[in-house]
């Protein structure tokens, strides 16, 4: 068995709505406005009020108010408001795959966490804006949720090995399925049509040693993770996160500092149930 045998047997239980589709191409070509973009956006009223809610958010801070997608766009860019679109759209059509052997709250709420700490840690990368980060720390670990509901009975062995999840789950996965989740993410960004540098993030961020390009923005996205893992045990995120006893090379790669590290872990703490909200509409309720 392979991750794009188990991707395709959901995707139809976790397929994009059209309007992020079409947003996605409408971005890609180039020549749409404002304008057009947020009337193909209006189309999906509760996906047009989460966009509104998260720019008005203290996520972004602006100075006024922003009553509509078109104005949205003129102020955080197209390619900004595409990665929204597709991180509120990707969170809602995982409310429709049944899950039993994880807490989905914890889970989901853990995605936003290292989205927003990942989006920090990469403040001022002149190779991306900050929202597709914000997308590949959301989705980073969604094959978790596909393997959950594919194949449990194979899965559930690897959990168990590992339930604090992180490097030692990446490790249970392999000796378990012979792939981890992290695979199983990328296919599933691949067939959604998610742009390729994103899906490598999410594939190497078990291991950016192995990622192409040398693996810098992976490490940036396995740094939050670390930051997201150390916060759900209880601890001071920035001094207990595992790094870089547990791999010095993905600590070298990223770049980072223990500064960022702290900077990053105040943002997630302070911006994380507001954007739980946003995303999902009434967190409390997700599932």
């Amino acid at each position: 068995m392979e991750p794009r045998e188990i991707v395709s047997r959901v995707t139809t239980l976790v397929s994009l709505p059209e309007v992020c589709r079409k947003v996605n191409e409408m971005v890609a070509d180039g020549r749409s406005s404002a304008a057009d973009i947020g009337a193909v956006v209006a189309c999906d009223p509760g996906l047009a009020t989460r966009l509104l809610r998260v720019v008005n958010s203290a996520y972004y801070g602006l100075p006024r108010k922003v009553e509509t997608i078109a104005h949205a766009v003129a102020l955080v860019g197209m390619e900004d408001l595409r990665q929204l679109v597709l991180a509120t759209s990707a969170g809602t059509a995982f409310r429709r795959l049944p899950v039993a052997l994880i807490d989905v709250d914890r889970f989901w709420h853990h995605s936003v966490y290292v989205a927003t700490a990942a989006r920090a840690l990469a403040a001022g990368d002149a190779r991306g804006r900050g929202e597709r980060w914000f997308t590949a720390g959301l989705l980073h670990d969604v094959g978790q949720l596909v393997l959950c509901h594919e194949v449990p009975d194979l899965y559930r062995p690897a959990l168990e090995r590992a339930p604090g999840g992180g490097a030692a789950l990446a490790a249970a996965e392999a000796e378990v399925l012979g792939f981890g989740h992290a695979a199983v993410g990328a296919e599933l960004l691949r067939q959604w049509g998610i742009p390729e540098a994103t899906a490598r993030v999410v594939e190497f961020h078990h291991d950016p040693a192995r990622a192409p390009g040398g693996g810098r923005e992976a490490a940036v996205l396995w740094a939050a993770d670390g930051l997201g893992l150390a916060s759900g045990r209880g601890g001071a995120a920035a001094d207990s996160v595992e790094i870089p006893g547990s791999d010095p090379r993905a600590w070298t790669r990223s770049g980072l500092s223990r500064a960022d590290l702290a900077v990053a872990s105040a943002k997630a703490e302070a911006q994380t149930l507001d954007l739980l909200e946003f995303i999902f509409g009434d967190y409390a309720q997700i599932y």
